[in-house]
């Protein structure tokens, strides 16, 4: 049965990925057991990711199982490795066959035991006319190595890139050029894999050990690898907006306003207003947002989580239909609904990082911006929520009603300043 794995609709994946599993020691030693522990552990996680990854979609998947570097190790902790290697090996040729995956060796094989040598030359030609997907397990791979003894092996005529491209280890590859680069561990380096392949590869840093990767965590890198604008040194394709920065936080301040003050007329006005500077909405799509956006304010007044996502869903349709982003309109209103939840129960907490963090999520899965771009918007926001919360105390004198809406606007317009400098 195929795992089902959250993933937004019509979302643009990467082709290639490759994997840089770190921290396998750290993980065990942190644990306070043997480093070999560590090496299981995420033997078991590589064959978990490397499946989520093809069910996902992803067609080709590298995973970096040992460096040229790696041979300077204990000779106790290499030959460990190179049984789990001949058991990975083992396990993904089974799925191989049954999936009509092809296996491939990326790097050198004159150092590897004769047993492993044998398993990998067994498993390359027994899936070679495989074309569902690929599983390229990089082992005693590193990316000057595979230039130079590629090369010196097959010199060409005449040196271009195409000529080199052909000769190295993924030449005969549909997508060599790796998309997105996952390492765990903290570390924000590639070190090196593929580097021919990867001039023009996304990055994806995880503080996570590898041991502690999960498919989850791989779908949320293949969601944020869908809001990278990639522009090969080109223009921007994606949609650019245009919004006056001053004129959304204004709208979206007299929303929260007419919101408070129950003034139904004056915060569908204010909806519109703030929806349509933002979004650059067309006025007969605006128009449009009226009736869905009232049975939203109806199930969110109502605490109706059911009645909030229906009118949400819609909403973001509207936007969505209008403007051409590539978003998910069921995944935004479900992430909207899910930020006011969050937001009601941390009203009184001081440590609103948690909301920072949905609302980058937000951020990046409407404007089509990967989190770290979206972060100082996002914390702006909170900001902006803590200054209404205030305001919107019982029984404030309304001189220090004002004041904290004078910083909920502050805070609004700072979001957005930093939101159109990533989008504009």
């Amino acid at each position: 049965m195929v795992q089902k794995y959250p993933l937004p609709k019509n979302i643009r994946l990467p082709k290639h990925v490759v994997i840089i599993p770190d921290g396998n020691r750290r993980w065990a030693r942190s644990q306070g057991k043997p480093t070999f522990f560590g090496h299981q552990k995420g033997f078991d996680v590589a064959t978990q990711v490397l499946r989520a990854g093809r069910q996902m979609g992803v067609h080709t998947m590298t995973i970096w199982a040992f460096s040229t570097g790696n041979w300077d190790r204990s000779k106790t902790e290499i030959n460990y490795l190179m049984r789990l290697y001949a058991s990975l090996i083992d396990t993904n040729l089974k799925e191989a066959i049954k999936d009509k995956v092809r296996i491939i060796h990326l790097g050198r094989k004159d150092r590897i035991p004769k047993y492993l040598l044998k398993k990998i030359t067994d498993a390359e030609e027994k899936t070679k006319d495989f074309t569902n997907n690929i599983l390229n397990i990089a082992l005693d791979h590193g990316g000057h190595d595979d230039i130079i003894r590629n090369l010196n092996a097959n010199p060409p005529s005449q040196f271009t890139e195409r000529s080199i491209t052909n000769l190295l280890d993924t030449r005969d590859q549909p997508h060599p050029q790796p998309d997105l680069i996952i390492r765990t561990s903290g570390e924000q380096r590639t070190s090196g894999i593929l580097c021919w392949q990867a001039e023009q590869t996304e990055m994806y840093w995880l503080n996570n050990h590898f041991p502690d990767f999960t498919p989850d965590q791989l779908a949320f890198a293949l969601i944020d690898y869908s809001r990278r604008r990639r522009r090969f040194g080109g223009n921007d394709k994606e949609l650019h907006l245009k919004f006056n920065p001053k004129k959304v936080a204004r709208a979206e301040l007299e929303f929260y306003q007419s919101h408070h003050r129950h003034q139904t007329e004056q915060m569908v006005k204010s909806f519109i207003k703030l929806n349509t500077e933002l979004y650059q909405l067309k006025s007969a799509s605006a128009k449009q947002l009226v009736k869905p956006f009232l049975q939203a304010i109806k199930g969110h007044d109502t605490r109706n989580k059911k009645l909030y996502l229906q009118g949400m869903k819609k909403v973001y349709s509207i936007i969505q239909h209008d403007t051409g982003f590539s978003f998910d309109p069921n995944w935004v209103a479900r992430l909207d609904i899910d930020g006011y939840i969050l937001h009601d129960q941390l009203e009184n907490e001081p440590d609103k990082s948690q909301l920072t963090n949905h609302f980058t999520e937000l951020i990046a899965e409407i404007f089509r911006i990967n989190r770290f771009q979206a972060q100082q918007a996002a914390y702006y926001k909170t900001l902006a929520f803590t200054y209404h919360d205030l305001a919107e105390k019982p029984n404030i004198p309304a001189k220090q009603e004002d004041y904290w809406w004078s910083k909920t606007l502050q805070a609004l317009e700072t979001s957005y300043t930093h939101l159109k400098d990533k989008v504009a």
